[in-house]
């Protein structure tokens, strides 16, 4: 299994996707590898067009990242973090405008702790986990 099929599997099986994302789990996992997994467009939040990235699928449009303009409070962040309900404020993890998606970082960092925890909390994951370090143990 590659990277990316396993990434986007684990995106779609684990990641929190609900009714307020302007995508479904197949399309997000799509759009968050191939284009926030880059830690350059992470750090800078630069946006890629359709018409200045070539090799970006027309169709598809545009993806920018969103963040605050100001950093969050501490406590917030850590409220944020400890959260397993998604707080109204945080709002979609992918949104659209016109002319593609904006994926909203706040979002994302509570999807991907959430992502964590089902991911954790699931028996057969354990299981497989465990299995893997006993093996690796013994070698």
């Amino acid at each position: 299994m590659t990277a990316v099929s396993r990434f986007r599997e684990l995106m779609i099986e684990k990641y929190p996707w609900g009714e307020h994302n302007a995508v479904d789990a197949e399309l997000g996992a799509r759009l968050l590898w191939d284009h926030t997994r880059n830690p350059l467009s992470h750090t800078l939040g630069v946006g890629k067009t359709a018409e200045l990235f070539p090799g970006i699928d027309p169709e598809q449009g545009g993806v920018w990242l969103s963040k605050p303009e100001v950093g969050l409070p501490e406590a917030v962040v850590e409220r944020l973090m400890r959260s397993y309900e998604r707080p109204d404020w945080v709002g979609a993890t992918v949104g659209s405008e016109p002319g593609g998606y904006v994926v909203n970082v706040v979002a994302l960092s509570w999807g991907v702790q959430r992502m964590l925890r089902n991911l954790f909390e699931d028996a057969e994951q354990t299981n497989a986990a465990e299995m893997t370090a006993q093996s690796l143990l013994r070698s």
